[in-house]
Order: structure tokens, then C-alpha cells, then sequence
């Protein structure tokens, strides 16, 4: 998950930056200035509008590829989200810590109490 993020931070984003500036560029270059449109043939008129058709085309697709990862990226912060409430949504009591000859230890009180009658169960007894 948090590679993911980091992924998306640092690599993906320049490398879509740098994909929108080469597209930017591109259409930049396809638009033709006042001069341009009245000395332009019909075929270069259209030859023109293809290129900014193409170029738009490309950004939409970069765009569709950068709105996909983002809703997986979010799709994957919901899990985690969720996950975290779930954990956290037990009571700070159901928490046991406990030093095991020097080695400390933690656990649930559930998981003390699985065999009932036994001398765990008892002692953390609610």
C-alpha cells in the first residue's frame, strides 16, 4: 500500500507530468497561429485538426490511466481504513501485555480465554 503511494508520488506522476507537457507541446505545434490559418490548403487544414485530435486523444488516455490508478490507490486507502477501524474498535482492555521470562509479549484477552476453564481463562476473567 504504501508503495503504492510511493510509486504514485514519485515515479507515475513525472512520468505523466512529462507525458502531458510532450502532449501539450504537441498541440501547441498542431494549433496554427492567425498567419498560419489563412495561408493554409484544405489538407493542411486537415492534416491540423488530426494531429489535435490525436493529441487530445493521447492526453484522455493518459488522463483515463491516471484516474484508474488513482481509484485503485483509493480503493486499497478504504481497505486499510477500514481494517485500522476495525482493529481499533476493540476496547484498549482487551489488550493484554505481558513479560514471558524476559520476553514481552502482547495479545488479546480472547485468545487467553479460548479454553474455558483453564487457569488463563480465570485469571482474565472480565
Amino acid at each position: 500500500m504504501e508503495d503504492d503511494l510511493q510509486s504514485i508520488s514519485t515515479g507515475q506522476i513525472s512520468d505523466n507530468n512529462k507525458k502531458n507537457k510532450k502532449t501539450a507541446q504537441q498541440t501547441q505545434k498542431a494549433i496554427p497561429n492567425q498567419v498560419t490559418l489563412e495561408t493554409m490548403t484544405f489538407d493542411d487544414l486537415c492534416s491540423t485538426f488530426d494531429d489535435v485530435k490525436d493529441s487530445l486523444q493521447q492526453e484522455q488516455a493518459i488522463l483515463k490511466t491516471a484516474k484508474d490508478e488513482l481509484q485503485r490507490v483509493k480503493k486499497n486507502v478504504e481497505k486499510e481504513h477500514s481494517f485500522i477501524q476495525e482493529v481499533s474498535a476493540q476496547s484498549p482492555h482487551d489488550i493484554v501485555n505481558f513479560d514471558v521470562k524476559g520476553t514481552l509479549m502482547t495479545t488479546k484477552r480472547s485468545t487467553l480465554r479460548i479454553f474455558k476453564d483453564s487457569q488463563l481463562d480465570r485469571q482474565f476473567d472480565e
